[in-house]
Parts: C-alpha cells; structure tokens; sequence
C-alpha cells in the first residue's frame, strides 16, 4: 500500500476517534490483510483500529498508538515498536519476530500463540499480558515488568529476563530452560511444572512462589531468597547433613578451622555459605600465615558482624538464636564454608 493512502486512512481515523464529522461511523481504520511493509506509521493514532492479518514487516511503528486495536494474525516480523502504546490489544497468534518493543506499553495486551522470538523488549510493560502458549526463545526482556502477566505453558529457552518483574506472575508448565533470569522478582510466582533446567536464577527473589512439580536440575541458584517458598524442590546443602565435619570462616585478617560436632544444626541455602549454631575453634591462621593450634596460647578473634563474639583457639562457640531456615542465607548462626580456599576468597575479596 502507498503511504499516501496509509495516511489517508490515518487521517480518518482520527474523525472516527473524535467522532466530529459526517460519516465519522464509517472512518474506522480497516488494514486488514493490507501489506504495510516497511510503512512509516510512527506517532499514528490507531488505537481501535482494525488490523488483523495486516503486514507490518520492517515498519516504523514508533510511539504508535494501538491501544485496544485488532492485531490478530498480524504479521510484524522485525518492526519497530518501541515506545508504542499496545495496551489491551489482540494480537493473537501474532508474528512479532525480530521485532523491537522496547519501552512499548502491552498492559493487558492479548499476546496468546504470539512469536516474540529474537523480540526486543527491555522496560516493556507487560502488566496482566496474556502470553500463553507464546515463543519468546531467545527473546531479551530486561528489566520489563511483567506482574500478573499469565504465561502459561510459554516457551522462553536462552531469554533474558535480567532484573524483570514478574510478581505473581502465572508461569505454570513454561519452558524456561536456560533463561538468564538472574536478579528476577518472582515474587508469589506460580511456577507450578515449569521447566528451569539449567536457568540462571543468581539473586532471584522467589519468596513465597509455588515450585510444585518444577524441575530445576542443574539450575544456577546462587544467593537466590526462596524464604517461604512452597513446594521447593530437592536441593542438596553444601555441607553435610549429619554428623562432624571441618568448616573455615574468615574473620577480620584471620582464616578460623571450625569443628562442626555431630550434634550441631547446621544448614545451607542456595550459596556456597553455610551456617551452624556450635562449633570448637580448632585453629586461627593470622594475616601473616602462621597458624596458631595452641590454647594454651590464648590466640583470638572477633567476629565481623559482632564485636562481642570471639572465636578464640580450643573453645567452643554457641550460638543461641539459630535461625532454621535454611534459605534465610544472611540470618543468624556461625557463618562459614567447607573449604579453606572459599573462606580465603571472601577474606581477599567477598564472595
């Protein structure tokens, strides 16, 4: 189609939005099946418009308004869409391949059986969006805010997900296998038979989201909150379940060799750090690497986090408010690590 007739119909439309002429009832835009290929509709108001099974590959759709309008069957492979306002529109089983949505506006937008693969993303609002069934593999959805949104059975192997929003979002039965979905709030999230094998859920929050059936094996859960999430699959801790072992902490310049006794509890969550609430402090190795066993000796140190607890060579410390939770990662107890060479790297830099 010419852009000159593009524009005409635009214009149109806009009688039949402001209903201020003659003959407004018979304005509305009517794209459908019309091939818009690489059309310049950037700032159109089509909101309401009639566009099912129009081609819009290649288009400028820049800060376009197509709130409420029929996109259903469109066909929108690599335009660019960002800033546009898509909000409570249809566009069901939609080709939105390649296509740029960044920054764009989709709450409540019907997106079921939509291809969004190699789609764009970031910042989109994708409040109460019905996703279902839709392909978003390898799609990029940083930061973009998709509370509420129902993506049922969706597939998003390889996306990025990065620092996005998905508060009570419905991701029931969604493949997500190799989703980069590090520092992610799903927050009261249904992931209820969701696929998370091999998924990257470094800082994610999953408080109180429901795992039931969710096979996350071989899933990256470093310094992930999963406190009062329900239905948590097995995941094994680091140190062991039952009975004594050797743990390492460092404290101020020093690496202290902890005997965890077989009575202690102990726990660990998503993290290599583990807690405990007894151990006897077999050894302290000073800041220059000498390593003082001999209690007689009265070598000691105090704890970073509090002043008044002091780990001093052939004495037992206890601690009385152990936390149980084993996902509470940061809460109270004896922190440490079953390996020297973790406890040296968080002395040198954090971990």
């Amino acid at each position: 189609m010419e852009q000159n007739a593009i524009n005409n119909i635009v214009k149109r439309h806009s009688h039949w939005l402001r209903k201020d002429c003659e003959g407004w009832e018979g304005m509305r835009a009517d794209f459908i099946g019309a091939d818009l290929r690489h059309a310049n509709l950037k700032d159109a108001n089509l909101k309401g418009a009639d566009l099912r099974g129009a081609n819009f590959s290649g288009a400028d759709l820049r800060h376009v308004n197509l709130k409420n309008a029929n996109l259903k069957d469109a066909i929108l492979y690599g335009a660019d869409l960002s800033f546009a306002d898509l909000s409570c529109a249809n566009l069901t089983e939609a080709y939105l391949r390649d296509a740029n949505l960044q920054n764009a506006l989709l709450t409540k937008v019907v997106l079921r059986k939509a291809n969004l693969i190699n789609a764009v993303l970031d910042c989109a609002t994708l409040k109460k969006a019905n996703l279902t069934d839709a392909d978003l593999d390898n799609a990029i959805l940083r930061r973009a805010s998709l509370c509420n949104a129902d993506l049922t059975n969706a597939t998003l192997i390889y996306a990025i997900l990065t620092e996005s929003f998905l508060y009570e979002a419905n991701l029931t039965s969604a493949d997500l296998c190799r989703t980069d979905l590090s520092g992610v709030n799903l927050t009261d999230a249904i992931l209820n038979g969701a696929s998370l094998r091999c998924a990257n859920l470094r800082n994610a929050d999953l408080c109180r989201a429901n795992l039931k059936n969710a096979d996350m094996e071989s899933a990256t859960l470093t310094r992930a909150n999963l406190v009062d999430a329900k239905n948590v699959p097995f995941i094994p801790m680091v140190c062991p379940s039952n009975g004594a072992f050797t743990g390492w902490k460092a404290a101020g310049k020093c690496i202290v060799e902890l005997l965890i006794p077989a009575e202690a509890k102990r726990s660990s969550g998503t993290c290599r750090k583990c807690r405990c609430d007894m151990a006897q402090v077999v050894s302290i190795e000073d800041e220059n690497g000498v390593r003082h066993d001999d209690p007689a000796e009265g070598f000691c140190v105090t704890s970073d986090h509090d002043s008044q607890f002091t780990y001093r060579v052939g004495k037992t410390v206890t601690v009385d408010n152990f936390n149980p939770n084993r996902f509470e990662t940061c809460a109270s107890g004896i922190h440490f690590f079953v390996n020297k060479e973790e406890a040296v790297r968080y002395k040198l830099r954090g971990y």
